[in-house]
């Protein structure tokens, strides 16, 4: 890991970190048409050819998402290159397969995926040092040929499964404005209450609430987004990771894909979660009915995981075709005297031992309260759920799976098995290290 006084300062800062904080409930989603989950990353200030931004760009990779989305500063000077060669430089020569319509360079044609599948949000950075015009004419968005609602490209919406993207510009510089009641903020208003997607979120360079010492919060954009009807809402622009309870909804600051590490100042009231000790990107799951956040640093640990749940239609019945656990395993890591973190390994199948691919499977965390979780399996049918943060003195974890989120299938507690006999298929209990 690479090591500087920064870091240290971030470290002291976790030691610090409060409680989390109570998330509002999700308000049930509408009935329609089952969505298949989806899996994306969220990457910010990657804009830097360095080291660590081909690191983030290569743990983004080993995910297989289904699209990108940034939180802004998209290119730095550092980064070189004249005109469109800028986002070529630093964007096209590590997310290429991620582009469609893109401006084409010595690094990336620009058309390398079926659809647009990267999605970037404007920096202070993509303005000073790229020019605004260089990003819109080397992006195609959201789509090539397509016209987003707000007729634009600085700032778009975007609708991708089970959730909806609304992407703005925070910077000053922005012609539709950037206060509460300028006419990007009205459209960002009525697009949140026109959309029908089970998950709404937004995504902003400039952090409402950050923690953050070097630029800390934009209170100028601190939007009534929950009241909009919001469910999360992602920044960057400070150089660190933090996950903050606000106004009953989740707010991230992401800014570690790439550039140096920036220091925490005082910890903001609702600060759940902070890290800076190393660069990182966010793997996001979502089906109708859940969806989780993780941070994960580039040698591949979860930092931080969040998860939500809202129920679906009570109209809507759980699917028939029987699913069962098939192994759950459990494991700590980290100091007995210090933080440690605690993961669950789920393996699903169906009657005939077929793993079953793509199903989001929930649970709960029991640490003295109750912790919802949620993972997406993979081609083997499993997938694991972290659980961060954890005292030193925290003697152990219970873990139960509480269902799966499909309506083709529904998971038969019954059926539940576990080969190695370190749980009933259903729950598991592990201790700290």
């Amino acid at each position: 890991m690479r090591k500087s006084l920064p870091w240290l300062f971030a470290a002291f800062a976790l030691l610090l970190a409060p409680a989390p904080q109570p998330v509002r409930a999700a308000a049930p989603r509408p009935a329609g048409p089952a969505q298949a989950p989806v899996l994306f990353a969220v990457i910010g200030d990657y804009g830097t050819t360095s080291a660590p931004a081909g690191d983030v760009a290569r743990l983004v990779a080993s995910w297989q998402p289904a699209f990108v989305v940034t939180t802004g500063d998209n290119y730095y000077r550092a980064a070189g290159g004249a005109g469109l060669e800028k986002y070529d430089r630093s964007t096209g020569a590590y997310y290429c397969a991620f582009l469609k319509g893109a401006a084409p360079g010595p690094a990336c044609s620009g058309d390398e995926a079926e659809r647009n599948n990267f999605y970037p949000t404007l920096g202070n950075h993509d303005y000073w040092e790229a020019g605004l015009a260089v990003h819109t004419g080397y992006f195609a968005l959201p789509e090539p040929g397509v016209v987003s609602s707000s007729g634009n490209e600085r700032f778009y919406d975007v609708a991708r499964g089970p959730v909806h993207l609304f992407v703005l510009d925070s910077n000053p510089g922005e012609p539709a404005g950037v206060a509460r009641d300028s006419a990007q903020a009205r459209w960002l208003k009525a697009q949140l209450a026109a959309s029908t997607a089970p998950w709404k979120l937004v995504f902003l360079h400039h952090p409402p609430y950050s923690s953050g010492l070097y630029h800390g919060s934009t209170p100028a954009v601190r939007w009534p987004f929950a009241e909009w009807g919001a469910d999360a809402v992602f920044s960057g622009h400070d150089h660190d990771y933090e996950r903050l309870m606000r106004d009953g909804i989740v707010y991230f600051v992401n800014g570690m894909g790439g550039s140096a590490p920036f220091i925490f100042g005082p910890l903001l009231p609702g600060s759940a979660a902070s890290y800076g000790l190393d660069w990182g990107a966010q793997r996001v799951v979502a089906s109708e009915n859940a969806i989780t956040f993780e941070f994960i640093s580039i040698d591949g640990v979860v930092r931080d995981s969040q998860t939500l749940l809202k129920p679906g239609p009570a109209s809507e019945p759980n699917g028939s075709a029987p699913l069962h656990v098939a192994d759950l395993d459990g494991a700590a890591t980290g100091s007995r005297a210090g933080a440690w973190s605690a993961t669950v390994t789920a393996r699903i199948e169906d009657a005939a031992g077929t793993p079953a691919v793509g199903i989001m499977v929930v649970g709960r965390w029991n640490v003295g309260g109750t912790s919802n979780a949620a993972c997406l399996t993979g081609t083997d049918g499993a997938c694991t759920l972290t659980l961060t943060g954890l005292p030193g003195t925290q003697a152990g974890v219970a873990f139960a799976v509480t269902g799966i989120d499909s309506t083709l299938y529904r998971l038969d507690h019954l059926a539940a098995a576990d080969p190695d006999g370190d749980s009933d298929g259903r729950s598991i209990r592990g201790p700290r290290p």
